[in-house]
Parts: C-alpha cells; sequence; structure tokens
C-alpha cells in the first residue's frame, strides 16, 4: 500500500557528490513534483502537496530530504493511483546542503529561494502564496509541533 518516492524513481547516483548532470536532473525535487503529479488521482494538489514539503524541508533545514523519506499510499479505489503520504522523518539539521536538487539552485538554498522558484515548478502563484502564509503560521509555533 506503500512505495517510496525512490521505489518509483527508481535511479542509482553516478556520483558520491550527486553532481552529475544526470544526479542533479533525477535527484530534484522538480523530479519528485513530476512523479506526484504522475501518480495521483488530482495531479495539481499532489504538485503543491510536494512543493509545501519543499518549502517544509528548506525552512527547518531537513537536509535530509532523500527519496527514501517520500512516500506515496494507494489509493483503496485504484491499483494505479496514489496520494504523498504524511510527511514523516522530519529532523532539523541546521546545515545549509540538501540532498535534493532544487531548481537552478543546486543544493543550497533558501525559503526566499524555494518561493520565488514555484511557478517555474509548475505551481501557481496563489497556491505559492497560501503555502508561505501556512508555513510561517507554523514556524511561529514550532515549539508547539516540536
Amino acid at each position: 500500500h506503500y512505495v517510496s518516492a525512490m521505489s518509483l524513481i527508481s535511479y542509482q547516483p553516478q556520483s558520491k557528490m550527486l553532481n552529475s548532470r544526470m544526479d542533479q536532473l533525477m535527484l530534484s525535487w522538480s523530479r519528485l513534483l513530476d512523479l506526484a503529479s504522475r501518480v495521483g488521482e488530482k495531479p495539481a494538489a499532489a504538485r503543491v502537496e510536494m512543493f509545501a514539503r519543499l518549502c517544509l524541508n528548506t525552512a527547518l533545514q531537513n537536509t535530509d530530504d532523500h527519496l527514501k523519506n517520500f512516500g506515496f499510499l494507494r489509493q483503496e479505489a485504484s491499483r494505479l493511483q496514489y496520494e504523498v503520504a504524511p510527511v514523516f522523518d522530519v529532523s532539523p539539521q541546521g546545515a545549509q546542503r540538501h540532498y535534493l536538487h532544487c531548481a537552478d539552485l543546486g543544493q543550497t538554498y533558501s525559503l526566499k529561494d524555494v518561493l520565488s522558484r514555484g511557478r517555474a515548478l509548475g505551481v501557481a502563484k496563489g497556491a505559492v502564496d497560501e503555502i508561505e502564509d501556512r508555513l510561517v503560521g507554523v514556524l511561529r509555533n514550532r515549539a508547539h509541533y516540536f
């Protein structure tokens, strides 16, 4: 009933530093957002949800954002459609270098950088603004969540 993003992408890195061109394409948030929209029953909503995860991971400096830490749950009504699984394994690292590449930013990016690339990642401006507002509210109350 569960499948990781790593299983669906099924890719082995070409370099330890993940700096080959293929690594940059395959081990990226762009790829993860595309995957979510391809397997989801509601493609646009899945893309927005995965973009929200990108923003959350960036804001919390959760740099352990590899493809085994994202997954999908099979929809009961369909064997071929999945929804984005709930968030798990979020651990603020206090580091800047993420595992996954983000757009033209490579592996080092800020929340401001990510939000400015929402449209380029296929997320509507209204959705980007809503995610930013929601995230600011969560960050204000982070002690409650942690």
